[in-house]
């Protein structure tokens, strides 16, 4: 019984050890590939409007749980109950920001 589990055992690590080779390989290739079609910065391309995209959401997020929290814990809630309300109120607003017109 064992012989047949240690067999298939065997062969997924063997598997997955060939996978691994398999993966780095085109990962080396798409990094050659990148750098080949733009040079050391076509690495970090799209960092700036990634940036601004973060700061926007982090600042969406912050402001929907900030005032959500105090605005709980004025009405008598309790602290968790707050955090609770003041992180889903937060998801919401950053999603409401990510999610593109007429999807």
């Amino acid at each position: 019984m064992c012989m047949n589990y240690c067999v298939v055992n065997f062969a997924l690590i063997l598997y997955l050890d060939f996978s691994f080779f398999a993966i780095d390989s085109n990962m080396a290739q798409a990094v050659r590939r990148i750098y080949k079609e733009g040079g050391i910065w076509s690495f970090w391309a799209g960092t700036p409007s990634r940036t601004i995209e973060g700061a926007l959401l982090g600042a969406f997020f912050i402001l929907g749980s900030t005032l959500t929290k105090n605005r709980v814990l004025a009405m008598g809630g309790s602290p968790f109950v707050a955090a609770l309300a003041g992180g889903t109120v937060g998801g919401v607003a950053q999603s409401l920001v990510m999610t593109p017109a007429g999807e």
